[in-house]
């Protein structure tokens, strides 16, 4: 990243410039100084994580495509969503587990009683 930031601060400071366009510039420099450490694409290499956008491509292939854009098929965001939701499950291997969580389903509320505070006690007995 370090490289990429002084690659841009020369090209800008060859460059005859407006003044807005001097602001952009800047408001893109700050971001990117402010955001390098997430953008650490030797580090990354370096423990074998994916770099750019082919795994996440990738992915929504594989999770959407194969479910979602069957031919004739029409989904709405709140179906998509559960089709996708459900798909992640099967796909990550966690099906079972959830399935078996959302049989048990939440716990059942205990049962309150109404305890009237002290001094509704005393007068309810007068």
């Amino acid at each position: 990243m370090t490289n990429v930031l002084r690659s841009a601060t020369q090209q800008e400071n060859r460059r005859t410039t407006t003044r807005n366009r001097r602001q952009e510039y800047g408001t893109a420099y700050r971001y990117l100084r402010r955001h390098a450490r997430w953008v650490d694409d030797a580090a990354c290499r370096k423990v074998r994580l994916p770099i750019g956008s082919g795994a996440t491509e990738a992915g929504g292939e594989t999770v959407f495509a194969p479910r979602l854009k069957r031919s004739g098929m029409t989904w709405g965001i709140a179906g998509g969503r559960v089709i996708v939701d459900l798909r992640v499950l099967a796909l990550s291997g966690v099906w079972d587990r959830s399935y078996a969580a959302s049989l048990e389903g939440p716990p059942m509320p205990r049962r309150a009683s109404y305890q009237p505070p002290h001094r509704e006690i005393a007068r309810m007995a007068a």
